[in-house]
């Protein structure tokens, strides 16, 4: 994600669940070598090749998207399966972070489907006895 997004997000994650967990931040600066990062996300593959990776990116066609994009890429060269989901926000990363027990080929599914769950809109009339 873009620098300092993905570290907000980590940083709200060990707020709400009170612990470590498990995910890996990658924050791309916009000086950063792409081709370098891009070898980090398949080091971060290789120390698990036979799980599945899920990557979590702020907006399309954007730096971080196009690096996670080709490290996918590199990866399936490899064997390995890799998803990438677009337009991350915290109820995604939540989900990502606790609903690992999901089938892995329903996993991608059910993060996507709570980025959408996060998002609501309230009209500004507001019932404040309901509130």
């Amino acid at each position: 994600m873009h620098a300092p997004l993905g570290q907000a997000f980590q940083a709200c994650v060990e707020h709400v669940l009170s612990a470590g967990a498990s995910f890996r931040v990658f924050d791309i600066h916009a000086d950063d070598d792409v081709s370098a990062w891009v070898q980090k996300l398949v080091a971060f593959y290789r120390e698990k090749p036979d799980a599945p990776v899920l990557i979590l990116c702020d907006v399309v066609g954007a730096t971080p998207f196009n690096i996670a994009r080709l490290a996918q890429a590199a990866m399936a060269q490899e064997g390995g399966q890799a998803d990438v989901i677009v337009g991350a926000n915290l109820g995604m990363v939540l989900k990502s972070v606790c609903d690992r027990q999901t089938a892995p080929e329903q996993f991608v599914d059910a993060v996507k489907q709570s980025a959408g769950k996060a998002i609501a809109v309230f009209n500004a009339d507001l019932d404040k006895d309901k509130i």
